[in-house]
């Protein structure tokens, strides 16, 4: 009764808006001779805009360096190695498939590749949310948008176990600022970040968080929201090649009142943050974004799917209300007749509940280490004589073996290959482990 109690009216920011990715401030190219500054501007604005193709531009580049040999206009796209984007799109989607609709859309370069996910897990009251990832060919330029990040805290001891219970990550709240610390060293190799800066939706995303706060200010369990929306510019290198980043956070912190049966008040903290991200090899990254961002800033979630979740949002908490009410009424009558009785209802009524989520929360657990371990390039694999599961890179094959002390895996896709016929030790044949089974 306590954490249903506890997780009525737990809001998320409107789930459309998480995708307002990144637009990075842009400045404009000098050019050599004050007679083409003006025309060159003009072009460059155009190429941005959309309103003429990479070859148009090429092509109007070239007669203004041949109509004045001694003046020649910087292009936009000048950098130590121009970046090779396609002006051609393709459409791509993110299903969902429970209610067999589509869930989100967004344009990409049509050579560019594409992996999304909707990743449903509500066991701890979060929303359904949408992760991709979009990169060139050569893996180079890319956005991404990581899986949600949901964490909760109490100064209820009781409440703090009904999570854990439930298997929800526990952790105290963090401000946007303190959660791109703490997560930009794992999501990237050796970063080096940027000044820190707000996201060109934060004033929206402010907004929100201000009309949640109006609606959620009174009733049975008042609310309040906190949060912010940042972004920095990061440096770091990815397989021996220099790259720049917009790293941006959105991050929600809802505050919750838990009245405990006439004690001390107590409350609650739900977090959810929004990772994602556009990198470019540096050097190129104002010349990509001028590409890129604008069709970012068009990725959304369809109008059916937002509108079908926020009515689903509705209806589960006039549900849940009505449940409380009808719980408290009938808790009433049932302890006048019997007291007995009802204790042992609730508790049968309980384990049964309590086992249908622990199933539940058990196979979403394995849901995302699966995603995470593709996302990741990555698998699992038991040690038959010791038992021990390791978490080990695929990308030299999927067939594997590990020394006799257990410090060294090997990783192959030659299924004939013994590393006892050619390497010291003994060596101890690995099995591969799906991560989606029990």
């Amino acid at each position: 009764m306590k954490l249903r109690t506890a997780f009525v009216s737990l809001f998320v920011v409107a789930v459309s808006a998480v995708i307002v990715l990144m637009a990075v401030s842009r400045q404009g190219h000098s050019t050599v001779s004050a007679a083409t500054s003006s025309e060159t501007a003009a072009l460059n604005d155009a190429l941005k805009n959309g309103l003429i193709t990479e070859d148009e531009y090429d092509a109007k580049l070239e007669a203004m360096a041949a109509a004045d040999p001694q003046s020649k206009p910087h292009s936009a796209r000048a950098a130590a190695t121009p970046a090779r984007i396609s002006t051609r799109l393709k459409t791509v989607e993110i299903q969902d498939p429970a209610w067999g609709i589509t869930a989100f859309r967004m344009q990409i370069p049509e050579d560019w590749r594409f992996e999304g996910v909707l990743i449903r897990d509500q066991g701890c009251g979060l929303p359904p949310t949408v992760a991709f990832r979009a990169t060139s060919p050569d893996g180079l330029y890319g956005a991404q948008m990581m899986p949600q990040f949901g964490s909760f805290w109490s100064d209820e001891p009781s409440l703090l176990q009904d999570y854990r219970r439930f298997h929800c990550k526990i952790d105290k709240p963090m401000d946007a600022e303190a959660f791109m610390k703490f997560i930009l060293p794992l999501a990237r190799p050796n970063p080096t970040a940027g000044p820190i800066e707000p996201t060109v939706d934060a004033q929206q995303w402010q907004q929100n968080i201000t009309t949640f706060n109006q609606r959620a200010g009174s009733g049975i369990a008042p609310a309040h929201m906190t949060g912010g929306a940042i972004r920095s510019r990061i440096n770091y290198t990815w397989k021996g090649v220099p790259m720049e980043e917009n790293f941006t956070v959105r991050i929600s912190t809802t505050q919750q009142s838990i009245g405990m049966y006439g004690g001390p008040k107590r409350y609650s903290w739900t977090t959810a943050a929004y990772v994602a991200g556009f990198r470019s090899p540096k050097g190129n990254f104002d010349e990509a974004n001028v590409r890129i961002a604008p069709l970012l800033g068009k990725a959304a979630y369809t109008d059916e799917w937002t509108q079908r979740s926020m009515q689903k949002q509705q209806r589960d908490a006039e549900l849940e209300m009505a449940s409380i009410r009808r719980q408290g009424e009938e808790t009433r009558a049932t302890l006048a007749q019997n007291h007995q009785e009802y204790m042992q209802a609730q508790q049968a009524s309980y384990q049964k509940h309590n086992q249908q989520w622990r199933e539940h929360i058990e196979t979403m657990d394995r849901s995302a280490k699966a995603y995470e371990l593709y996302a990741s390039d990555e698998q699992l694999v038991r040690n038959p004589q010791t038992g021990g599961v390791t978490q080990v890179t695929n990308q030299y094959g999927n067939k594997g073996w590990q020394d006799q002390g257990g410090t060294q895996i090997l990783m192959t896709n030659d299924p004939n290959l013994n590393p006892n016929l050619y390497l010291r030790g003994t060596w101890t044949q690995l099995e591969n482990v799906n991560p989606l089974q029990p």
